[in-house]
């Protein structure tokens, strides 16, 4: 374990300018974030078929599905440490 803790791994991703080869598949930095954001559009719309929240085709929720959330007040206390306790347990 003090070895493989200790010790530089060999690299398995390679730069070359804006390209990337990892495990003999070559793509650009422009290709990775085109499937990044296709993956996050597509969960998106899972998720929303899962909620049955509608939505309209700009793929946004409809008005009052959703419940305001003031992302401003929000906190988490990671210092917590009671068994079970969540940020949405604090008031």
């Amino acid at each position: 374990m003090k070895i493989r803790y200790n010790t530089t791994a060999e690299g398995v991703i390679e730069w070359e300018g804006n390209r990337v080869l990892y495990q003999g598949i070559r793509f650009n930095t422009e290709q990775l974030r085109g499937m990044l954001h296709g993956l996050v559009e597509e969960t998106r719309w899972d998720l929303m078929e899962l909620l049955m929240i509608k939505m309209n085709a700009e793929g946004e929720v409809e008005e009052g599905q959703l419940p305001r959330i003031d992302w401003g007040r929000l906190n988490d206390n990671a210092s917590e440490e009671k068994v079970g306790w969540s940020f949405l347990k604090d008031v």
